[in-house]
Formats: C-alpha cells, structure tokens, sequence
C-alpha cells in the first residue's frame, strides 16, 4: 500500500520542521519554480531534490539562520534597554577575512572582540562589538540612564574595561544561544565563549586569506542607530553546524548528510478529517431550530480524507467493529493506486 504522503512531500514536512518554519504557498509568479518554498520574507526554505548544504542552499540556509538570529537579537535587546530595538542584517558574505577587516574597520578603532567556539571546526569565530553598542547595553543591564539625544559616534572619551567585557558577555552568550538555535531548533548548537579581549588580539589570529562566513548586524533604537554587531564564523561551520545534529542523532557518520529529524517523522501526528455526511438548509430553517430536532443528513456513497486540510484521498463510509468507519479507496492525484 503506497504511503498517504509522497517522498517529497515527507522531504518537505522533514524540511519545515528541522528549520522551525512553515511552508508559504507559491504565489506563482513568472519564472518562479514550482520547488521553492517561501516565506513572508521571500527567503527560500526548501528546494525538493537538492542537497541540504549545496552552493545555492548553503547561501539560503545562511540567509535563514542569520535573519532568524537577527530576530531573536532584536527581542533580547528590547528587553535589556527597555525600549523597542530592530536589527537586520546589513551584510553576509562567504568570503576572506580580509574583507571583514576592510568593512568593519577591525584594526583602526577599539571594538570589545569575543572569541566562541564552533563544534567539529578548527579554530574559533569571533564577535566584534562597535563601543557605542557596548556603552549602551552596558547601561541597560547595569539600570543606567535611557539612551543620549547625542548622535551615533559621540560618546564619552574613555577605553572599554573588563567591567563593559564582563557584562556585555551576558548578552552575547544569549545571542550566541539564538544563534545555536537558529541553525537547528530541535538540537540547539552550543558555541561557548573562549575568550574576550579589547586590544585586537582575537581579530589578528584570522589571516586575511582565510575563507569565512561573515556578517553585520545594524542595531536601531528607535529612529538612532545604537551600533553595529560583527560575526565572523570560519568557512567550514556551515558545513559542520549543519550536519551536527544528524550525527547525534543517527549515531552514524555515513548518514550525516540526512536529515536529521528523518528518523522521527513517522512518529509524527498530524490531524485528519473526513466529513460521514452533510446537510444544505436555508438561513429559514435555521432559526427555526429548536433543541431536540433532528436534522436528517445526505446520504453519502463516498467522501474525502483530509490530512493536515489537504484532499487525500476518497474513502467509503461504513462500520468496522461496531465503531464507524471508512474504507480508503483511492489516493488523490493517483487514482489508479486502489487500497
């Protein structure tokens, strides 16, 4: 008997939930291919056939994490600094280091730099805060006053302490946790902090020539830019954090390049409905409906599966073990499959 899901139609549900997202409809417009799923974002999610970490997919997954981790971001900052704060990701390249030097200015002024490590990748990634993020977060998580009427770049002339290191590592743990999160929800990643440093340090051990994922996130307080937030990831993570959980969770490293939920999906639930009868009456007989009338249904010979809402298939109405009943006899769209 055919399974009532077809492969990609399970590909597709495995995809939906290991990302934490719900497949959007294709609003079909030209040139649009029918195996892309989007989102309101029109960040694809899932393209049937192709490998999870692919040259085109590995870009959309980063797109993904990053703009979920953005999110998070945002929500965590509004809580600190108790007031609304929107970040979005204003730049995300694989590329060399030495283009994240050139773009976020990393060796001509003072940035609080936090070293994390990622699983089952050499050597460390690297966060690098602007000082005017720092000196704001550290206000809001020390009780300080609401945010200066001075523009972005006018601060107060003094250098980062370990006191501004210490309290900022609180934040960027949990931004780090959304980050983890954001790569797989079901098996969250952990990338602990290493170490922290204001004199360079950290950034002088990435040789310009190597291969990373980085990104900048634009933190906005209401209509002021608060500072801007560096995340530089070594190339290979992508890779590595993608298929983490499925090696946890297989146990198998032949099978890391699963899914990893796939194991789990056949134990998933999903609802399904099939109307036994049913009845047109005019807007007069309803009023007149009285507690204790009976109203008579159609008879039906055959009537539709739903499963999740979708049409899935027909079946015959009748009993079974004196419990009511139907019987499949046919799947939607495979009308020669007969059950």
């Amino acid at each position: 008997m055919d399974s009532i899901l077809n492969s990609d139609e399970l590909d597709a549900l495995r995809a939906a939930v290991e990302q934490d997202v719900l497949p959007a409809e294709d609003d079909g417009g030209p040139g649009r291919s029918e195996s892309v799923i989007l989102d309101g974002a029109e960040l694809p999610r899932f393209r049937f056939g192709e490998g999870r970490v692919g040259a085109v997919q590995r870009e959309e997954r980063l797109s993904v994490v990053f703009d979920k981790a953005a999110r998070a971001l945002a929500t965590r900052l509004s809580d600190i600094l108790e007031a609304a704060a929107d970040v979005s990701v204003t730049w995300l390249e694989e590329t060399k280091f030495a283009a994240f030097r050139e773009t976020f200015e990393v060796d001509s002024r003072e940035l609080a730099n936090m070293e994390f490590r990622v699983p089952g990748v050499p050597g460390t990634g690297l966060v690098c805060l602007e000082p005017e993020l720092v000196d704001k977060m550290v206000e809001g998580l020390m009780g300080g006053a609401a945010m200066a009427d001075a523009p972005r770049g006018r601060r107060m002339q003094r250098g980062m302490t370990e006191l501004d290191l210490r309290v900022s590592r609180r934040w960027v743990t949990g931004f780090l946790q959304d980050l983890g999160i954001a790569w797989n929800a079901a098996e969250p990643i952990d990338l602990p902090l290493v170490g922290m440093d204001v004199n360079g340090g950290s950034a002088r051990a990435f040789g310009d020539s190597i291969p990373v994922v980085a990104g900048l996130f634009e933190v906005v307080v209401g209509r002021r830019t608060v500072g801007m937030l560096g995340v530089v990831m070594p190339r290979g993570a992508v890779d590595s954090m993608a298929s983490t959980a499925a090696r946890e969770i297989s146990g198998d490293p032949a099978n890391a390049g699963r899914a990893p939920l796939a194991p789990m999906v056949p134990d998933f639930e999903v609802e399904v409905e099939i109307a036994l009868g049913h009845k047109r009456v005019s807007v007069r007989e309803i009023l007149s409906l009285a507690v204790g009338d009976v109203l008579f249904l159609d008879g039906r010979h055959t009537t539709t599966g739903y499963v999740q809402g979708v049409p899935k298939f027909k079946c015959v109405p009748g009993a079974s073990s004196g419990h009511k009943a139907v019987q499949i006899s046919h799947m939607i769209g495979r009308t020669d499959d007969h059950v």
